[in-house]
């Protein structure tokens, strides 16, 4: 997966940056919070926001990412625990300030529920703050890619809607790059689109699901690895500072990004 990057791989940066990013962003709203970091991954978001927060309690439900998370990363207000996200109801109502959910609701086949499961952990005044990749960015729209690990993508209207079924106040923002991430992304879509042109006969829409994924899988770490041989230099300069979150140009955005209250 994408967001399961080590961040001490150099070949991992613009992707690690990506996320990274979104959490930086999410420090702002933490201060001296309860948070819940749903999806936590790696747990260098986690880990960032407890910097910020009076307690951070962050939830995965990959046992081995979870185990390797408190071992690399420790706080006294972090812990990290093994949960699975359909499993948040057992979690006392009103218990959190701040709710992140950065790149999950993707995954989700019923992201309702979960939306709802997440209103109730939070106070009356308290915020979810959410992520999901742009279905229409300019790297989809050129490629066409639709990817298999994801249970259903989101236009600017079509989250918005989403959120807004849950919540009562939805702000809506996008997160944007710099010429260098552009530069990593044309060529990646230039990559992908020169692979697709040998699925003359579009296998890819009749694969098995669990096939799919694991050719896409394979597919991914080669081009990664060849992209970090013959681009390493512009690669291995792509840093937290080349993505920034704005609430113009939505629909241009590589991921949207929902500040959701009922307040």
């Amino acid at each position: 997966m994408a967001e399961r990057t080590d961040p001490s791989q150099k070949i991992n940066h613009p992707f690690y940056s990506q996320y990274r990013a979104v959490y930086e962003y999410a420090t702002q709203f933490v201060q001296a919070k309860h948070v819940l970091d749903i999806g936590c991954g790696e747990g260098y978001g986690a880990h960032l926001l407890a910097q910020h927060a009076k307690e951070v309690h962050a939830i995965d439900k990959h046992k081995k990412t979870i185990q390797k998370a408190q071992q690399k990363y420790s706080l006294p207000n972090l812990s990290f625990i093994v949960q699975d996200v359909k499993r948040l109801s057992e979690y006392t109502f009103d218990t959190f300030d701040i709710a992140c959910c950065f790149h999950v609701i993707e995954h989700i086949k019923e992201p309702v529920r979960l939306l709802m499961d997440i209103r109730e952990l939070l106070s009356e005044s308290g915020i979810l703050l959410i992520s999901t990749p742009n279905r229409y960015s300019p790297f989809r729209r050129s490629t066409g890619m639709e990817w298999p690990f994801h249970e259903r993508e989101y236009s600017v209207n079509e989250f918005r809607e989403l959120l807004s079924i849950n919540f009562n106040n939805v702000e809506l923002y996008a997160l944007h790059t710099s010429e260098n991430v552009q530069q990593f992304q044309d060529m990646r879509a230039r990559y992908v689109q020169q692979i697709f042109k040998w699925d003359i006969l579009r296998m890819r829409q009749w694969l098995p699901k669990k096939l799919l994924q694991f050719s896409f899988n394979v597919g991914g770490k080669m081009l990664k690895s060849f992209m970090n041989a013959t681009h390493s230099n512009l690669i291995h300069s792509i840093a937290v500072p080349d993505y920034h979150v704005s609430d113009t140009e939505l629909h241009n955005g590589l991921d949207l990004i929902g500040v959701c209250r009922n307040y």
